[in-house]
C-alpha cells in the first residue's frame, strides 16, 4: 500500500510519525480476518507491505488531532486509491457534567478517543476544565467519540457520542466496594497496589493497566470509582514484590478480603557477552520478565474489532517487568520477586528462557550470552 502525510497546507508532513494498521475481509475465503500493526517512522511519501483486506490506517501527532483513512480495498495489484492522511486541528467538544441530584462535579478526569467503523482506534486524550463543571476536549477528529468520564465517588462510564460541540450529562454516585489485603499469616498489608489488567462490561473487553487504589495502614481499602455493570480483573502487589491475583471486583462488594501468598523468586547467572544484553538508564544492564496470567478458568464470546464474527477468550492479560543485572567479575546476576501462576518468559539478551510456574516455587536460571546455553533449576536452595 502507498499514500502520503499531508499538512493542512497540502505540503508534506515532515516530522517524524508513526503508522498504525488494521485490516479486515478476505478477499479469497471471505473470512473475517482481522490484523492489526504499526510501521514507520514515516514522514511524507511511504509504501508498507500488510496482509490483503479493508484497511484503515491511522497517525497521531501531538499537534493534530487524530487523522484517519479508509477503510480502503487493498488486495494485491488492486489497491482502489492512494491513502492520504491530511493532518487537521480537528474540532472542539465542550463536556459537562452534573451528579444524579444536578450538583456540579469539579474534580472530574475526563478523556476521549475515536471509534472508527464501530471501533475504537488511538489513544484517549485528556481534556482540559475550562470552568467549574465545563471540561474542553481540543483536537477530535470528526467522528464517533468514546468518552471514558470518571470522578472519586462516582461510578466510572464510557459513552460513545456523535457530533456535538456542547454534550452535557450525569455522572451516578457510585455503590463503593470495600475490602482489605493481608499477608499469608493474616496480617494487614499496607501500602498494596491493587492494578487492574483487564475490565469486562456488557459491550467492551478493554484491557488496561493502572492502578485502583492503595491499601491503608490497616491494609484495608476503597473503591468508589468502578464502572457499574464492569468486572475488574488484576494483580495486588505489595511493597516488596509479593503479588496476588484477584478475580471479579465489582460495584458494591463488601468486605472483599484478598490474601497474599509468600511468592517464589526468580534468581539468575549470567555469563559471557554482556553487550548483548539490552540496557535501560545510562547503561544499566537489564532482562525483561513477562508473565501471561490466567484469571479464570471461564471464558468469554466477544467480538473483536469486528462486528461480524466473534470467538470464546479467556479471562487473561500480560504483564512486564525490566529487572536489573549486577555484574562483577564476567557474572551477571539478577534477582526478581513478583512471579505468579502461569507462564513466564525471561528476555535474557537475544534469549527467551520459559517457565511453567505456579507463583510459589523459586527458580534458578543459568545461561552463556557466548554459547546460548542455559540451564534451569526449580528450588536450588531454600531462601
Amino acid at each position: 500500500m502507498t499514500g502520503r502525510v499531508l499538512l493542512p497546507s497540502g505540503a508534506e508532513n515532515t516530522d517524524d510519525l508513526l503508522i498504525y494498521y488494521a485490516v479486515s475481509g478476505n478477499e479469497y475465503s471471505g473470512e473475517d480476518i482481522y490484523q492489526t500493526g504499526v510501521f514507520g517512522p514515516v514522514q511524507g511519501e511511504f509504501s508498507h507491505r500488510i496482509r490483503s483486506g479493508n484497511v484503515i490506517l491511522y497517525t497521531e501527532h501531538p499537534d493534530y488531532a487524530l487523522t484517519y483513512a479508509g477503510p480502503i480495498s487493498n488486495f494485491p495489484g488492486l489497491q482502489t486509491e492512494e491513502f492520504r492522511l491530511e493532518l487537521t486541528k480537528g474540532r472542539e467538544l465542550e463536556v459537562e457534567l452534573k451528579d444524579d441530584k444536578g450538583n456540579p462535579i469539579s474534580n472530574a478526569t475526563v478523556s476521549a478517543a475515536p471509534v472508527i467503523n464501530a471501533h475504537q482506534f488511538g489513544s484517549f486524550r485528556e481534556a482540559e476544565k475550562i470552568d467549574e463543571n465545563v471540561y474542553l476536549l481540543k483536537m477530535m477528529p470528526a467522528t464517533t467519540l468514546r468518552i471514558r468520564l470518571s470522578a472519586p465517588g462516582y461510578s466510572t462510564r464510557e459513552e460513545d457520542i456523535d457530533d456535538y460541540d456542547h454534550w452535557s450529562t450525569q455522572m451516578q454516585t457510585a455503590k463503593p466496594t470495600t475490602g482489605k489485603v493481608v499477608d499469608a499469616d493474616g496480617n494487614p498489608v499496607a501500602g498494596a497496589k491493587l492494578r487492574h489488567l483487564l475490565v469486562a462490561d456488557e459491550s467492551e473487553d478493554p484491557t488496561h493497566d493502572a492502578i485502583l487504589t492503595t491499601t491503608a495502614e490497616d491494609g484495608t481499602f476503597v473503591l468508589d470509582q468502578l464502572a457499574e455493570d464492569a468486572t475488574y480483573f488484576g494483580i495486588v502487589e505489595t511493597p516488596d514484590m509479593q503479588r496476588t491475583l484477584f478475580n471479579e471486583l465489582k460495584e458494591d462488594q463488601k468486605d472483599v478480603e484478598i490474601k497474599i501468598p509468600k511468592t517464589g523468586i526468580i534468581t539468575g547467572t549470567i555469563r559471557g557477552d554482556f553487550s548483548l544484553l539490552k540496557t535501560i538508564n545510562n547503561n544499566q544492564p537489564i532482562v525483561g520478565i513477562r508473565q501471561e496470567l490466567i484469571f479464570t478458568e471461564k471464558s468469554r464470546r466477544i467480538h473483536h474489532h469486528s462486528s461480524i464474527s466473534s470467538y470464546d477468550m479467556p479471562y487473561s492479560a500480560s504483564i512486564h517487568d525490566l529487572v536489573e543485572v549486577s555484574t562483577n567479575d564476567g557474572i551477571g546476576t539478577f534477582e526478581f520477586k513478583g512471579t505468579l501462576p502461569g507462564k513466564v518468559e525471561i528476555q535474557i539478551g537475544p534469549y527467551l528462557v520459559p517457565i511453567d510456574s505456579n507463583g510459589q516455587d523459586d527458580w534458578h536460571i543459568e545461561l552463556d550470552l557466548t554459547t546460548g546455553k542455559s540451564e534451569v533449576k526449580i528450588n536450588p536452595e531454600k531462601r
